[in-house]
């Protein structure tokens, strides 16, 4: 009886777990990374204007420039958002903006990125927000 009790208790625990693996995201797409997008980059790499064919609201296209759970492996990381090359740093700079995102934009991003880069670009809200954003900056 007390085996059975033990061993009842035991599984029970163990149901309460999280998976591995599936601890809790800190960063959540559409809260925190979507609107980073809209507003410093969509303008120049959303579907009105493409440049480099590089578009943040699609997902093929902003996975080509990540590497999931990897910043140090994802060259939107490495080769834009925290490049020494000021010809390359994104967002360039504006009247509106200094070049690049600010340091909590870049913590976000590169959580997101370490958490696996996921987010919601099938919702038809999401994708209906991102391309009606008229005043996004590069």
């Amino acid at each position: 009886m007390i085996i059975r009790l033990t061993t009842f208790c035991f599984v029970i625990g163990l149901i309460g777990l999280p998976a591995r693996g599936q601890e809790p995201r800190l960063v959540d797409f559409q809260q925190h990374i979507q609107p980073i997008f809209q507003q410093r980059c969509l303008n120049c790499h959303g579907p009105k204007d493409a440049k480099n064919d590089f578009r943040v609201d699609d997902r093929d296209s902003l996975l080509a420039y990540i590497e999931p759970g990897s910043p140090s492996s994802s060259s939107l990381w490495t080769d834009y958002l925290r490049t020494g090359d000021p010809e390359m740093l994104m967002p360039p700079a504006s009247d509106a903006h200094p070049g690049g995102l600010s340091a909590g934009e870049l913590l976000l991003v590169k959580a997101w990125i370490e958490e696996g880069a996921e987010g919601s670009w099938a919702s038809e809200d999401a994708q209906q927000t991102m391309q009606s954003t008229p005043d996004a900056s590069a």
